[in-house]
């Protein structure tokens, strides 16, 4: 398969920002939102027979840079709402602040405005946000927490890598040892554009493990065993080393059977 990224077409984002705002101005469903920007992609989607029958979950996805995150949102959301369409009533992102020392007088000036609009729409959009302070590399506790509060009752989209990129980058430290204590089960899901639509890639719950130090490294091999090889980045040496340890006890127990 070709390594091919995704940048969206400019009428397209000018396109979806323009709904975005129609949307929060008139105060309709937020659940509408979801839906109707999903709709304009061609989406191939396998495994979602595997989504949790509970009504909450933590949904962690690979995401790229160059504008095309909001794009994988939409195909991942697109692929659980073809299997679970009532989960898309309550979705709730899950995303990062962190403040950022602008230089020059005119990015202090878009710095300014790109926050108040931000700021805005999260207050318009409020049921559907949460925001995760974070202090350097470390999240605020306080965010965590308010989050974990409403986690038991909505579909949680995150982003557990440290830095947007074309392959799988590094977790972001401690993302795993959060999610396995936040109470509601974290499907792994792999997104990424294969020149002619995108496809989604759902993996079984992540079953946590009983060392905590572990549950970072769980996380990222769950993530990158669903994707192609071309985007597992460094991860790709990790899962050769996981399979391998693993191939020896699966072999026991087929003997045994």
């Amino acid at each position: 398969m070709r390594r091919r990224g995704y940048r969206p077409p400019a009428l397209s984002l000018a396109r979806d920002v323009l709904v975005l705002a129609l949307e929060t101005l008139t105060r309709r469903s937020s659940a509408r939102l979801l839906q109707r920007l999903s709709r304009p992609f061609a989406v191939q989607s396998e495994g979602a027979s595997r989504l949790p029958d509970a009504p909450a979950f933590v949904l962690a996805l690979n995401h790229f840079s160059d504008g095309a995150s909001g794009a994988s949102v939409r195909a991942a959301l697109d692929a659980v709402a073809e299997a679970r369409p009532a989960l898309m009533e309550r979705v709730l992102m899950v995303g990062g602040r962190r403040d950022r020392v602008r230089t020059g007088a005119l990015a202090r000036v878009f710095a300014r405005v790109g926050t108040a609009l931000s700021a805005w729409l999260r207050r318009r959009w409020s049921a559907h946000f949460a925001v995760i302070s974070m202090e350097g590399s470390r999240a605020d506790l306080g965010s965590l927490r308010a989050w974990k509060r409403v986690a038991a009752e909505r579909l949680s989209v995150v982003f557990p890598e440290g830095i947007a990129g074309y392959e799988l980058g590094a977790m972001r430290a401690g993302s795993g040892r959060w999610l396995a204590t936040i109470g509601v089960a974290t499907v792994p899901c792999a997104v990424w554009f294969d020149g002619e639509r995108w496809r989604v890639r759902l993996g079984a719950p992540i079953a946590w493990a009983a060392k905590a130090k572990a549950h970072d490294a769980q996380l990222g091999l769950a993530i990158a065993s669903l994707l192609p090889e071309f985007l597992q980045g460094e991860w790709k040496r990790d899962l050769a080393r996981w399979r391998a340890l693993a191939a020896p006890s699966t072999a026991a127990t087929s003997e045994a059977l």
